[in-house]
């Protein structure tokens, strides 16, 4: 075997290693995480809307007809919440498990004005103000989010 047809073959085995494994080979394991684990760091928002993380929670109550007696259900919260300022973005109550259009009404309540629901509540201290389309959208990676590729997965839409 010539030493031009091995130089290719190293290098050809070296372009198929993972980067962040290359990285840990040369700088070490934490020099790695650094740069490639997407958990590692804080997350900055500069301002309001920047960013939106979206959730959904099944909720720990018991709905039950009245007069019948029987259990309905738990009912599904679907939310957003603005990284900025905390705030609720927005939010959809269904009985239905997560799904695409669950976090698609999400968003719609969190784009529409508040106005309304401000004055339909006067008492309340301090107004909603967290209103508009934001700049960036996350979601969790559960399987209710993911999909197949048929176009039905909120990663094809947004």
């Amino acid at each position: 075997m010539r030493l031009h047809t091995l130089q290719r073959m190293v290098q050809r085995q070296a372009r198929r290693v993972d980067v962040g494994e290359r990285i840990a080979a040369q700088r070490g394991q934490a020099a790695s995480r650094a740069n490639w684990d997407p958990n590692v760091g804080k997350l900055r928002v500069d301002r309001l809307l920047d960013r939106v993380d979206y959730d959904a929670v099944r909720l720990p109550i018991l709905v039950v007809d009245e007069e019948h007696r029987l259990v309905l259900g738990r009912p599904w919260f679907v939310f957003g919440i603005e990284r900025k300022s905390g705030m609720p973005h927005g939010y959809f109550l269904s009985w239905e498990p997560p799904n695409y259009r669950s976090t698609m009404e999400c968003l719609l309540f969190g784009i529409l004005p508040k106005q309304a629901l401000n004055a339909r509540f006067p008492g309340l201290r301090g107004t909603w103000e967290c209103e508009g389309l934001p700049r960036a959208v996350a979601i969790d990676n559960g399987p209710e989010f993911a999909g197949n590729d048929d176009g039905g997965s909120l990663g094809s839409s947004c």
